[in-house]
């Protein structure tokens, strides 16, 4: 769980103060409100809660090369590099991202520390230049 609404005094005490704030609602999650908080080269995205203190953790998006995975996997390496390390995917699509670029997803499913919950480790690639762009966990409950 993250700290109460619009601070993260445990992230911050890391990463310093977040660079910005932003909520929006997710329709296709029953209008559920969303808060993320853009750190530099990582973004935290969590649910947020009508009890102030309880927000939840819902993705990690890592933006820089600055910050490896726990097989040591960064943004700018290529697909290769994702596969030597962490066998093929177990599922993957392609997509355009925002900035309209041909993207394709390699996603590896890991144990969640709840028996309802799976943890989703994402890696977007740009098609063009094979390289990593972003690299995200999201949580997904079942």
């Amino acid at each position: 769980n993250i700290a109460p609404k619009n601070k993260l005094p445990e992230t911050e005490s890391i990463l310093g103060p977040a660079l910005n704030t932003t909520q929006f609602q997710f329709k296709e999650m029953n209008n559920a409100t969303f808060k993320q908080s853009y750190f530099n080269g990582i973004i935290i995205t969590s649910l947020v809660s009508n009890n102030k203190n309880n927000d939840s953790l819902w993705e990690i998006r890592l933006t820089s090369s600055k910050y490896p995975t726990a097989r040591g996997i960064k943004v700018g390496q290529s697909a290769s590099d994702i596969i030597s390390m962490y066998g093929q995917p177990h599922k993957s699509h392609e997509y355009k991202d925002k900035q309209n670029r041909d993207c394709l997803v390699y996603s590896y499913n890991v144990n969640g520390s709840k028996r309802s919950s799976i943890w989703t480790l994402n890696f977007i690639l740009e098609k063009a230049s094979n390289k990593i762009l972003e690299i995200e966990a999201d949580a997904w409950s079942s």
